[in-house]
């Protein structure tokens, strides 16, 4: 984790909350540095969230780093969850802090075959 010239725990911290609005709203606007945080945090969630067959293991592991609302929705998009993608946005007023936007990526059906399916 960086720094943020903050000890360990505020970040851990900051990163939870961050991950579960994340995971909740499926769009986050934060500074670039904390997206840079939360964008690894969630990679790593992603791919043991994929990786995992226990589901009671997985609900374990999701109540440490999320709350427990966002526990339901992750179990809930479980398969749909593809990656994590960040976009610069610009500077804050204020501050001129560089902001950047978190987006979860979802799987894409692919609805060509659900037509053709119809159609036979």
């Amino acid at each position: 984790m960086q720094r943020l010239s903050k000890s360990k725990k505020p970040i851990a911290r900051m990163a939870k909350n961050q991950l579960s609005c994340l995971i909740l709203n499926e769009t986050l606007t934060t500074t670039l540095q904390k997206a840079k945080i939360v964008k690894s945090e969630a990679e790593a969630l992603i791919s043991k969230m994929s990786s995992e067959k226990d589901l009671l293991k997985l609900r374990r592991y999701l109540g440490i780093k999320l709350t427990k609302l966002s526990v339901e929705k992750a179990i809930d998009d479980k398969d749909k969850l593809k990656s994590v993608s960040t976009y610069k946005i610009g500077r804050r007023k204020g501050d001129c802090a560089q902001m950047a936007v978190v987006r979860i990526n979802f799987v894409q059906k692919d609805t060509t075959t659900e037509v053709k399916e119809k159609k036979s």
